[in-house]
C-alpha cells in the first residue's frame, strides 16, 4: 500500500500455513520490516513484535502461564520493552520491562469481571477494574481502584458507577462516586417523555 506521501506499506506473508490462511506474518515499511506477527494453530494469535522501538505484545509468555482462559478468552494481557540487550526470540520468555501488563477475569458468561493493572501497581496507582453484571450480563456496576486479592472487591475506591436499566436497557438511573472529590458525584434521573 503507498500512501500519498510516497512512504509503502508492504503486508508479507510467508510460505508457512499462514500464507495459506491469508495471515499476516510481517509488516514492512518502505522495505525495512517494522512488525512481526505470530500464531498458534488456525487462528489464536499470539505475539506482535514491533522490531523498533522493540516492543512485544506477547500471549506466550515462555514457560508461564497460559494467557488464554477457555474459548480463547485472553487473561494475561503483556506489552514488553524488551531493549537493545535482548532480541526479539528471547523477549517471549518473560525478559524486559512490562509497559502494560493486564490480567483479566471472566463470568460463565464469558463477560469480564475484573481487571488487574500490574504496572499501575508497582507504581502504587490504583487503576484495577471490578464489573458487576445483572442477570442479561448488561454491565450494573463499574469500581477502579485497587482489587483485593481474591478479585471480588475494590478494597480503595478511586471511582464507582452504578446504572440502574429498564427492561430494553435503557437508563433509567446512572450515579457515580468518585471517594476523593464529592464535587464529581453525579445522581441523573433518566426519563424520556412521550410526545
Amino acid at each position: 500500500m503507498t500512501y500519498p506521501s510516497g512512504e509503502v506499506l508492504s503486508y508479507s506473508y510467508d510460505d508457512t500455513v499462514a500464507d495459506n490462511l491469508s495471515r499476516v506474518r510481517t509488516l514492512s515499511k518502505d522495505a525495512t520490516e517494522v512488525c512481526q506477527y505470530s500464531y498458534l494453530g488456525l487462528s489464536t494469535f499470539v505475539t506482535t513484535d514491533y522490531l523498533k522501538p522493540e516492543i512485544k505484545l506477547d500471549y506466550v509468555l515462555g514457560s508461564g502461564a497460559n494467557p488464554y482462559a477457555g474459548f480463547g478468552r485472553v487473561i494475561d494481557h503483556w506489552w514488553a520493552n524488551y531493549g537493545a540487550s535482548s532480541s526479539s526470540s528471547s523477549s517471549s520468555s518473560g525478559s524486559g520491562s512490562s509497559l502494560v501488563h493486564l490480567k483479566y477475569g471472566y463470568n460463565r458468561s464469558s463477560s469480564r469481571t475484573y481487571k488487574e493493572d500490574l504496572v499501575a501497581q508497582s507504581y502504587d496507582k490504583d487503576f484495577d477494574e471490578l464489573y458487576e453484571y445483572d442477570g442479561l450480563q448488561r454491565l450494573k456496576k463499574f469500581h477502579r481502584g485497587r482489587l483485593s486479592n481474591d478479585h471480588q472487591t475494590i478494597t480503595s475506591p478511586a471511582l464507582q458507577q452504578r446504572w440502574d436499566l429498564d427492561a430494553t436497557g435503557n437508563w433509567s438511573n446512572f450515579t457515580q462516586n468518585v471517594p476523593s472529590d464529592i464535587s464529581q458525584i453525579i445522581d441523573q434521573q433518566r426519563t424520556i417523555v412521550a410526545s
